[in-house]
């Protein structure tokens, strides 16, 4: 499929959703009103063995839940809380809620922030910068071993913004002087820059590591696109592809 072309998610599920039944899929950012729960919901459809959905607090993604259920009643789900703004609680969660999770065939990485007021994490990085790139970069590394064991098509797809190809990381400030010089929009680039090349670096050393049919599928996915249903479109060709 060319890398321009969005089929419409039903289109999607129809082509690809064979690829999906049985396996195990991670998504993040998941609540009621998300992309990411809408996501959820059309994954539902393609009979997975087990969604694990990640948000901060249980009662975000329980109408997702809910719809899922009712939709898909054997598929099974699991919460997985985790605040992305505190990367020992990221480390927790994946040590404890995933403790007896052996392989993830999908990673979704979907959750992130744009262009708050300045702010900083637990561990003290502006917000979008932690949020955004450092949760993803550590929540990757602790999953990568079970998503390798997943095998043939396996992927890790991570929701970025067309805002990284202006972005620049200011390596001797990147926490804006303490917030005393933060932009938000400078930040979000910065933030998503970092993402992107963060997604490059590991797709090539995997790609030096292990070639042939059990090669790993990394995707950035752009969300900068017209409308919510031409996100959640482009969010299941790369995980529905991925599968194949």
């Amino acid at each position: 499929m060319s890398s321009k072309q969005i089929l419409p998610s039903e289109e999607i599920i129809q082509q690809y959703g064979s690829s999906l039944v049985g396996k195990t899929i991670l998504i993040t950012g998941v609540s009621g009103d998300s992309i990411a729960g809408e996501l959820a919901i059309q994954l539902s459809a393609a009979k997975p063995h087990l969604l694990i959905l990640s948000a901060r607090a249980e009662d975000r993604i329980a109408p997702i839940v809910e719809k899922i259920k009712a939709m898909a009643p054997h598929v099974a789900t699991k919460f997985l809380k985790m605040d992305l703004g505190d990367l020992n609680d990221i480390k927790t969660a994946v040590d404890t809620t995933l403790h007896d999770i052996s392989k993830i065939n999908h990673l979704a990485c979907v959750a992130g922030i744009m262009v708050p007021p300045y702010g900083k994490t637990k561990d003290g990085f502006e917000t979008q910068f932690g949020v955004n790139y450092l949760a993803n970069f550590l929540l990757v590394k602790l999953l990568l071993p079970k998503v390798r064991a997943a095998g043939v098509g396996a992927s890790i797809t991570l929701v970025s913004s067309s805002a990284a190809r202006t972005g620049k990381i200011d390596f001797e400030d990147i926490g804006f002087s303490d917030g005393r010089t933060y932009e938000p929009l400078t930040a979000y680039c910065q933030s998503n820059a970092a993402e992107v090349m963060f997604v490059k670096i590991l797709a090539e050393n995997w790609m030096v590591k292990e070639s042939g049919p059990s090669a790993l599928i990394l995707v950035v996915c752009n969300h900068g696109l017209n409308h919510s249903q031409s996100l959640l479109d482009a969010e299941l060709s790369s995980v529905s592809e991925g599968g194949t």
